[in-house]
């Protein structure tokens, strides 16, 4: 591809009398990859090129991109916007979806709202305001946590699970069924809810060969053929001893690659463990995080202050002074 971009994924929507002609570049398996627009008062054109481009872009956190996306209301009005995002590790299209709160403000500026966008939220059932999506119900408690596993294979250690990066991750040493990996936050906090990101790891020499990664491993996800689920237990813990019961899968069939545990209530925890119940085709057990969202104890980090410097007439600098505590 060398420097040129990649332009594709066209989607239209009419919103009054104004047309939004989508396109994403600069190619899927850039960080960078996002979502701008043109607008016309006519179908055929002539179409603008809206200097608020790319109105969807997520070029850091735990998955990146945000591109190659279709913007559409649900049965209340309420303005989405649903993009691709890169995984790019054992294929360059290798991907997830991402949705995003999304809509036109009184200027006719469309925008996605992608603020703490790796953080779970609740779907509001009813119209909402897309901009009061900012402040997630939870926060993330398990960056760079400490991690202990039954097993790893080289280069694949646990800390792979905390580190924010969909892109790389834990595996077992071998065959993962009964393999396990756990956490250890800091002190007791109120976990409320926990997301297991499966990772796809090669293949055992034996499992049949779907589809030939870019580092000659071999993907069970996807649009490749049907697969057996994975199913996982989590457990949580006080002290690492006495364990309980959080979430159990097993002989569900359901296969959750990023599923997100929502608890019945905050459990005070410390620890939490995930292990494999079932896994397609005898494969490794990987985790690419290993993520617990809920409350901490003590004050909330500082504000930070920004100094911003224009370089062009669509770049400027922002620097600031990292606050201890915070994330991101």
């Amino acid at each position: 591809m060398g420097t040129s971009p990649y332009l594709e994924g066209a989607w239209m929507t009419r919103v009054g009398a104004r047309y939004y002609l989508r396109y994403a570049a600069p190619g899927t398996q850039w960080n960078t990859y996002a979502d701008g627009y043109f607008t016309a008062e006519s179908p055929l054109g002539p179409y603008m090129y809206s200097p608020h481009s790319p109105f969807s872009s997520k070029p850091g956190g735990f998955i990146t991109g945000a591109g190659h996306g279709s913007t559409f209301q649900d049965e209340w009005g309420n303005w989405w916007h649903a993009a691709t995002m890169r995984i790019s590790a054992n294929d360059i299209f290798e991907r997830r979806i991402g949705i995003f709160p999304a809509g036109f403000d009184d200027d006719g500026v469309l925008f996605c709202n992608q603020s703490f966008a790796d953080y779970p939220f609740r779907v509001p059932d009813g119209p909402f305001d897309p901009w009061l999506q900012r402040q997630p119900e939870w926060m993330l408690l398990s960056y760079r946590a400490r991690t202990l596993a039954s097993s790893s294979a080289a280069g694949h250690e646990p800390d792979l699970a905390v580190n924010e990066d969909v892109r790389n991750w834990w595996a077992s040493d071998g065959p993962g069924v009964g393999q396990w990996l756990s956490v250890e936050l800091e002190g007791e906090r109120m976990v409320s809810a926990i997301q297991v990101n499966l990772a796809d790891h090669a293949l055992a020499e034996s499992a049949p060969r779907l589809h030939e990664g870019a580092d000659g491993g071999h993907t069970w996800r996807g649009i490749y053929p049907t697969h057996d689920a994975a199913e996982v237990l989590v457990e949580g813990s006080r002290d690492g001893a006495d364990w309980t019961v959080l979430f159990d899968g097993s002989g569900t069939g359901e296969d959750r690659p990023h599923a997100l545990i929502v608890l019945d209530e905050p459990h005070p925890l410390r620890f939490i463990r995930v292990t494999a119940r079932a896994l397609p085709f005898g494969g490794a057990f990987a985790v690419s995080g290993l993520r617990l969202f809920g409350h901490g104890e003590g004050s909330a980090p500082p504000p930070v202050a920004a100094d911003a410097v224009r370089l062009d007439a669509l770049t400027a600098r922002l620097t600031w002074n990292a606050a201890v505590g915070a994330h991101g």
